[in-house]
C-alpha cells in the first residue's frame, strides 16, 4: 500500500530539496538515455562510465553547500575525466561528440533551471515504486522495509527522508542497493565501513555518499571526513 507524503507539513525549504532531488533524477535518467542508440555492448559500457562519473563526483566533488550532490557542472574535472574515458572507450564510433554534446546540454540545462522548477505537488512511497507528480521511479525489492527499519530521525519526518533517500540513490542504482558493498566475512574484521549505504551496510559504523540524508539512517558521515570521528 502506498503512503502519500503530506507536503503541507513540510517547510518550503524541504519541498525545494525534494523538488531538486526529483529533477536531479529526471536529468540523470535523460542523460543515460542519450546512449540508447548505441549497440548494446557500447551502451552498457557507456552507462557504466556515466555511473562512475556520478559516484566519483558524489564521493569527492562537492566542496560547498552550493555544489550539487551528484551532477557535476561541465567545467568540473570529473566531467573532463568522463569525456576522456568515453572517447577512449568508443573510438570505433565516429559520432561520440554527438553524444557528449547532448550530455553537456542536459547538464547545463539542469544547473541553470533546477532552482526554477515549481515545487512538486505529490509524492507517495510504495514497496516497489516512488511516485512523484505521476512519474514512477522503481525501487528495489525489500529496500523500503530495510530503510524503514534503520531510520533514526524524527518520526514526523520519516517519509520525507525516505523519499529523499530513494530519489538520491535511484540515480546510482537503488535497483540493487549494492553499490560499494563488501562481503560480510571481510567487514567482520573491521570497525568502520568507509563506502556503504543505508541499504547495504553490515557494520553499525558506516560512511555513505549523502550524509545530509543518510545521517538519519545511521551513517557516520562521508569518506574521508568520517575518519575524523571516534567510534565505540
Amino acid at each position: 500500500m502506498d503512503t502519500s507524503l503530506d507536503l503541507s507539513q513540510l517547510t518550503i525549504s524541504e519541498r525545494r530539496e525534494l523538488t531538486t532531488d526529483y529533477y536531479r533524477y529526471v536529468y540523470a535518467e535523460a542523460i543515460s538515455k542519450v546512449f540508447d542508440p548505441l549497440p548494446h555492448l557500447y551502451r552498457r559500457k557507456a552507462n557504466n562510465t556515466l555511473s562512475r562519473l556520478f559516484i566519483s563526483y558524489a564521493t569527492f566533488g562537492p566542496q560547498s553547500p552550493n555544489d550539487d550532490l551528484i551532477l557535476p557542472t561541465t567545467n568540473s574535472p570529473y566531467y573532463a575525466i568522463f569525456i576522456d574515458e568515453l572517447g577512449e572507450g568508443y573510438k570505433p564510433i565516429q559520432d561520440v561528440p554527438k553524444y557528449t554534446q547532448q550530455i553537456e546540454q542536459l547538464l547545463t540545462a539542469y544547473h541553470q533551471n533546477v532552482s526554477r522548477y515549481p515545487l512538486i505537488k505529490s509524492i507517495s512511497l510504495g514497496n516497489m515504486n516512488l511516485l512523484v507528480d505521476g512519474g514512477r521511479i522503481p525501487l528495489g525489492a525489500n529496500l523500503l522495509a530495510r530503510a524503514q527499519s534503520v531510520y533514526q530521525g524524527p518520526v514526523a519526518k520519516r517519509d520525507y527522508y525516505l523519499a529523499r533517500l530513494f530519489l538520491l540513490y535511484s540515480i546510482i542504482g537503488t535497483s540493487t542497493g549494492y553499490q560499494y558493498a563488501l562481503p560480510l566475512d571481510i567487514t567482520k574484521a573491521y570497525d568502520l565501513e568507509l563506502f556503504a549505504s543505508p541499504f547495504n551496510f553490515t557494520l553499525a559504523n558506516y560512511c555513505s555518499l549523502f550524509p545530509v540524508v543518510d545521517q538519519y539512517f545511521g551513517s557516520k558521515g562521508k569518506y574521508p571526513q568520517c575518519l575524523d570521528t571516534s567510534y565505540p
